[in-house]
């Protein structure tokens, strides 16, 4: 298997700059890079290697398959990414008492950034559902002609 029918051509340079470091000093760095599997599909590698023999025309190497690292990398800043949504949602509802502001501030902060489409749609009815006890409490208000038994039946 020949390394270079198996890397993405943007990777090509690194790659040759790479295998003149064993002509130069015994052995190469380790890096990252790509490689293509037979679907078409990338695999994150972290690949080094070593010169062997006394010519350093030849050389051994390692791959180290980084998928799972790389996964949960992504997963760690999409966490990162919900909890200061969150963040910024629970800062709106307690750091306003205008609720046109409030309630603008917390759906805003519930938004991706593509399309404006809500990220965290339950996190964002518990959301709203602390905007309205805190408008509520607020402005002390009362509902009339509420009738839980009905509304009830009705929801069931």
């Amino acid at each position: 298997m020949r390394w270079r029918d198996n890397t993405p051509v943007e990777w090509l340079p690194l790659n040759e700059r790479a295998w003149e470091q064993p002509r130069a000093f015994g052995r190469y760095e380790a890096f990252e890079k790509e490689y293509l599997r037979k679907d078409g599909t990338r695999l994150p590698a972290l690949v080094g290697g070593a010169a062997f023999d006394e010519e350093r025309t030849r050389a051994i190497s390692f791959v180290l398959d980084l998928t799972e690292r790389k996964r949960a990398e992504e997963e760690r800043r999409a966490h990162l990414r919900f909890l200061e949504s969150m963040d910024r949602i629970n800062r709106a509802i307690q750091g306003s008492n205008d609720l046109e502001r409030m309630l603008s501030e917390v759906l805003e902060a519930g938004r991706t950034e593509a399309g404006g489409v809500p990220r965290y749609g339950a996190f964002l009815y518990a959301a709203l559902g602390s905007y309205v006890c805190r408008a509520r409490r607020l402005f002390d208000l009362r509902l009339t002609g509420y009738r839980p038994r009905a509304t009830a039946a009705l929801a069931a």
